[in-house]
């Protein structure tokens, strides 16, 4: 992904195959397009502090490239 481009926005399917009602992808478009500018920055960060946008939104990994060979996975958090 190059600067400039925006992160992809979350899939609503999990939510969906899990029978949370959602609206509609164009729908989840429209609500969230207003933070286009906030998006890009975020991006930015993540790629000026060595992470991809890809590790960054997983909810398995640590990774901060795709390309290291850390392939750390998250089975348990526990929050104290």
């Amino acid at each position: 992904m190059q600067f400039g481009k925006l992160p992809p926005l979350p899939s609503l399917e999990r939510l969906r195959k899990q029978g949370i009602p959602t609206v509609s992808d164009r729908q989840f478009w429209d609500a969230t397009k207003h933070v286009t500018k906030r998006r890009r920055l975020l991006l930015a960060l993540i790629h000026n502090d060595g992470w991809v946008w890809d590790a960054i939104a997983s909810i398995k990994t640590t990774n901060r490239a795709t390309t290291l060979d850390d392939q750390t996975t998250i089975d348990k958090v526990i929050l104290h």
